[in-house]
């Protein structure tokens, strides 16, 4: 987080620091999905895509690597059903990982972030919308409507703010409610802050 996501890292610095490394957690996480569903196939299907993209590569997927379509949409479709895999691993209790001093830095930041489901509860459903906004974003190069726009970054960034929502303690019944919009704001910001740059 300080070295990729400045701002979110100071951000957070002052909370209590059990919850502040569980936020990081999440956040480098999130991260790992984000980039495990977008980078190429060839950096998956390796030993070194199980060092550097645990999020969705398994020792078992690199036993036995599913069916791939090789269209673009098919080898998405192919890392979605991994990433559905890997969180049943991971919240199921079977998440296999080397031993702590052979672990890469991402395989320390899933482990990390398999304490911080199981502490603080969190729900799979949360990150499951978060690879749906990954999806969408993959499978759409123009948002027709506002509605399939905040969809996208409800999805997106929405579901991010309430993992974290949960890891902060948030209680209140409209306080979850309210963080998913947070976050689809959040990101919604990003995207008109880059419109210039993605247009070049």
């Amino acid at each position: 987080c300080r070295r990729n996501a400045g701002g979110f890292y100071y951000a957070c610095y002052f909370l209590p620091k059990k919850k502040r490394r569980a936020v990081y957690a999440v956040h480098a996480f999130c991260c790992m999905i984000v980039d495990a569903l977008r980078v190429e196939a060839h950096a998956i299907n390796t030993g070194t895509g199980l060092r550097q993209h645990p999020a969705v590569v398994s020792p078992r997927h690199l036993a036995a690597p599913p069916p791939t379509d090789e269209t673009a949409e098919g080898e998405l479709q192919t890392r979605l059903a991994m990433f559905h895999d890997r969180l049943a691993e991971i919240y199921d209790g079977k998440l296999e990982l080397p031993a702590v001093a052979s672990r890469s830095e991402a395989q320390h930041a899933l482990e990390a972030f398999r304490q911080t489901a199981f502490e603080y509860d969190v729900p799979t459903q949360y990150l499951l919308d978060l690879a749906e906004g990954c999806r969408i974003n993959a499978a759409t190069t123009r948002y027709a409507t506002w509605t399939a726009l905040l969809n996208y970054c409800d999805h997106a960034a929405g579901s991010i703010a309430q993992i974290i929502a949960s890891v902060l303690g948030v209680t209140h019944t409209d306080a979850h409610k309210k963080a998913r919009q947070l976050g689809a704001a959040v990101r919604l910001t990003t995207v008109l802050r880059d419109v210039k740059s993605d247009r070049d």
